[in-house]
Parts: C-alpha cells; sequence; structure tokens
C-alpha cells in the first residue's frame, strides 16, 4: 500500500509508478502455484506442513538444524573497533530522500533543460501525457515510462516501460517506441522530435544527476510547444551522503515544503509516512521496527479477511530507544484520525524489553486521548517486554499472535 516514489524505511524501499500492488503480487504468485502466506508468523506451520506432505520427518530435519545451529565463523571472527578522532563527525540520523516538486522543481529543471516551456500547472484546455525516466526492475536497468494520460487513475494501466542501456543510454529505436506509445498522432511533426529530445535530455540528466526517478507531464500546443508540468524529480541521498557528491542539489531542499510530522520524525531517526491521506476513515495508526515487517503490517492489515485501513507508515529503525518509542506514538496521534495504535515488534536488532519501557513512557508522558492500543512483541528478551506490559497496569492489550492482534485492531478502528 506504499504510495509510488516514496521511500519506505531505512533500508530504502519504494514503490514505482504503475508497478504491482502488494495485493496483485500476492495473487500473481499465487495463481503461479506459490503457497503464500501473509505474515511472517506462519511461515514455520506452513513449512512443516509442506515438509510432511512430501513425505519427509519434520521432527528429524528439527533436531538436525538444533544440532548444526552454531556460531559460524563469519560471527565469530573478532573485529577491531573503528577509532573515530574527536574530530570525526558521524551522522546517525535518519534523513529523507530529495522530492523537488512545485517551483524548486521548476527552478532546477530550467536551469538543467533548455528549449521547453516549464511550469508547476497544465495549461487550460490542453491534454497532457505522463513522461518519466526511472527503473526497471524486472530488467536491472534505466527505462523511459510514458502514458498517453496523465491522469493518476488511468497511468496505471496505460504506462509502459522501455528500458534501455544504463552506459549507452536509450538508442533512437527506443525513443521511437516511447514516443510511439504517448499516441502524439495529432501533434505536428517538429513536436516529435522535440519530445525526443526531451526524453534524450531527460536520460542524460537521470544518469549524471544520480536520479531514482524524473517524471513530468507534457502537453503540446496547436503550434507544437512542449509545455512540461507537474514535475517530480525524485533523487537517492546515497551518493550525498556517502561522498558528497551533487551537494549543489541537495541544497535545494526545503523542510518547509514538505509535511512537518514527517520532517520531525526525521531528527529522531524514525521514518514516517502518513498514509490514504483523502480517506478519513484511515484510522490505524502502525509503530513498527523495521522497514519489512511495517510493509507487511499495513498491507496484511488491509487485505482479507481484517480490510483494515492504515493512517501511517512507522518505522522505527532496528537501533530504537524507549525515547525513539515515545515519539513515535506523538507522531501517530498528530492525527486525528487515529482510533487505535497498534504497536507490532519483532526483536531481531531490538529489544522487546526497551520497546515495552516506551510503550510505558508514551502512557506516562503522552497525552493518549483515550486511544486504545494494542502491542505484539515477539523476539529477542520478548518474555521482559511481555511482563512489563503486563504488570504496568495501563489498559494495554497484549497478543503473542499476528493474526488475533490484527482482529483486535480492526474492531477497535471502527472499520
Amino acid at each position: 500500500m506504499a504510495p509510488p516514489g516514496r521511500v519506505m524505511g531505512h533500508a530504502g524501499a519504494w514503490a514505482g509508478v504503475g508497478e504491482a500492488t502488494a495485493e496483485e503480487k500476492y495473487k500473481i504468485l499465487q495463481n503461479a502455484g506459490v503457497t503464500m502466506v501473509d505474515h511472517p508468523e506462519k511461515f514455520g506451520n506452513v513449512m512443516k506442513s509442506l515438509l510432511k506432505q512430501a513425505g519427509k520427518d519434520v521432527s528429524k530435519i528439527q533436531q538436525s538444524a538444533a544440532a548444526n545451529q552454531r556460531r559460524g565463523m563469519h560471527t565469530m571472527r573478532q573485529v577491531r573497533p573503528r577509532v573515530v578522532s574527536r574530530a570525526q563527525k558521524i551522522n546517525l540520523s535518519q534523513q529523507r530522500d530529495l522530492h523537488l516538486r512545485e517551483q524548486k522543481a521548476v527552478d532546477h529543471l530550467s536551469k538543467s533543460l533548455e528549449g521547453f516551456t516549464i511550469s508547476e500547472e497544465t495549461p487550460q484546455d490542453t491534454d497532457s501525457v505522463y513522461l518519466s525516466i526511472s527503473v526497471d526492475r524486472l530488467n536491472r536497468q534505466p527505462c523511459i515510462i510514458t502514458s498517453p494520460s496523465s491522469n493518476p487513475r488511468k497511468i496505471h494501466h496505460r504506462l509502459r516501460r522501455f528500458p534501455y542501456s544504463y552506459l549507452e543510454g536509450p538508442d533512437k529505436a527506443t525513443v521511437m517506441e516511447a514516443i510511439k506509445h504517448l499516441q502524439l498522432d495529432a501533434a505536428p511533426p517538429a513536436a516529435h522530435a522535440q519530445t525526443a529530445k526531451l526524453i534524450s535530455s531527460l536520460a542524460s540528466l537521470h544518469r549524471s544527476q544520480e536520479a531514482v526517478s524524473l517524471a513530468v507531464n507534457l502537453s503540446i500546443s496547436s503550434s507544437g510547444t512542449l509545455h512540461l508540468s507537474s514535475l517530480q524529480l525524485f533523487y537517492d541521498d546515497a551518493a550525498f551522503k556517502s561522498n558528497n557528491r551533487h551537494p549543489d542539489l541537495h541544497a535545494l531542499r526545503d523542510p518547509s515544503q514538505e509535511n512537518a510530522v514527517e520532517v520531525e520524525a526525521e531528527k529522531s531517526g524514525i521514518v514516517f509516512v502518513k498514509l490514504n491521506t483523502d480517506d478519513p476513515h484511515a484510522s490505524i495508526g502502525t509503530l513498527v521496527n523495521g522497514a519489512g515487517l511495517a510493509m507487511n503490517t499495513i498491507d496484511a492489515l488491509a487485505l482479507p479477511p481484517h480490510n483494515g485501513t492504515c493512517s501511517n507508515f512507522l518505522d522505527t529503525g532496528g537501533k530504537a530507544t524507549s525515547q525513539t518509542v515515545k515519539k513515535s506514538f506523538e507522531l501517530i496521534l498528530s492525527d486525528p484520525r487515529v482510533k487505535v495504535i497498534f504497536v507490532n515488534i519483532f526483536g531481531g536488532l531490538t529489544d522487546c524489553g526497551m520497546i515495552a519501557d516506551g510503550v510505558i513512557l508514551a502512557f506516562k508522558e503522552v497525552d493518549m486521548r483515550g486511544i486504545p492500543v494494542v502491542v505484539r512483541l515477539r523476539g529477542t528478551n520478548e518474555e521482559e517486554g511481555q511482563r512489563k506490559i503486563a504488570e504496568s497496569g495501563l489498559e494495554l492489550e497484549a497478543f503473542d499472535g499476528f493474526e488475533e492482534a490484527a482482529r483486535r485492531v480492526v474492531e477497535l478502528s471502527g472499520q
């Protein structure tokens, strides 16, 4: 359920325009004969069942696995700690990737492209098409994406991808195929040549500035003039953070133009994305550690049989502290739509006892507005975390399994 073009979590996962939804991917795999589960906690029992069906002795496999489970050489090595001088500064905070929109995007693209009319909005009484340079994950190449309609409701069904070589750029045949899909039959011949020039220029810019996606709506006047609008320029900040490449580009970031809650989350090392902004009934707030589990939690709640709608994505990160958890509650509660908060934690790097401390701290120091909280803690130090929750005396509902927790969350949300 991730919004296209948004980075979801510290790992940098993002959903592209026109890519299949979680539900569509689930059905594709299911139709291919893959045994599917909608949550990680179900893997174990399903694997046991499949092994039994194949005539395998599950008990022997478990005994063998337990006997061979020992630390590998890669985890046994003693790593010499890195010595950092006082002069060095290490930035451990989560930073948001750079999205240029509106006037910032117009100004930047106007300096980078010549010969095109660029503005924030599409001119009235003109139809526009969609054009972007992005990544084709299936072919592991950059690609041209075109759609004969820029209507957000139609792009998903009408776009096509045209992959090309990263080193060589798009050749003439690929560019012509992409333009053909735009269905510019009524446009003057000169407009076709200008569109080809635009695609080549955007592809060059995509590589030189290490962009993730450069998207525009394209309209053509009766005289053949190309007009670019509704710009969405998306840059991965890894190059900037690791080697300070493109500092001028990343200096364009203007936090005042971004979602204030998401910017506030960044300061605490939290990745927060507001979801379903046009749905007043998106009433489930989520607090999860790890981008994968956070996305899975939102998708599992949205799919049948639960059919719930979440108000946010929140990844506390693997190094969350009790203060991070407290801050996460404050961020979630800033959305008046929220009627229940679901804390779903799998303790790998994260200590469940510490998460429990954070939940209890939030109840003591944050105005919870009477919002019920459902907690599921599994993994590292889970017994300690569950004990703290049980003995807190607070109005918390704790569950071991995801399914029963999810059912209760949706019930409390009133959806």
